[in-house]
């Protein structure tokens, strides 16, 4: 998994906020398997992705992109759609990326 610092603040926040007795599991499956932490895109490389989605998810947008990842996961499949996957990358939801995971996939 790569994440930018903010994305991986903002897990650790919603975590905190919306599931606080999950955080010894989120700490174990960190500890498992570390995630590789890039910094933030700059403002310059923001803009790409500015047209594309809302500002709010531009940083999570430009940062996957930048990252070279094949693909997002995301449950905000309200704003991730395959307008934005145009972009460079699989939009996933969670449920479908454990799918894959499972099942060995490559695709």
């Amino acid at each position: 998994m790569v994440i930018c610092e903010w994305v991986f603040g903002e897990l650790v926040r919603a975590f905190r906020n919306k599931a606080p007795q999950l955080i010894p599991r989120l700490d174990a499956w960190i500890a498992l398997r570390p995630p590789e932490v890039m910094p933030d895109p700059t403002p310059a490389e923001l803009q790409r992705t500015l047209s594309l989605i809302n500002p709010a998810d531009a940083v999570i947008l430009a940062a996957a992109l930048l990252s070279g990842a094949d693909c997002l996961v995301t449950g905000n499949t309200r704003d991730f759609t395959p307008a934005v996957a145009a972009a460079g990358l699989r939009i996933l939801t969670p449920a479908e990326y454990v799918r894959i995971v499972a099942e060995g996939s490559t695709e």
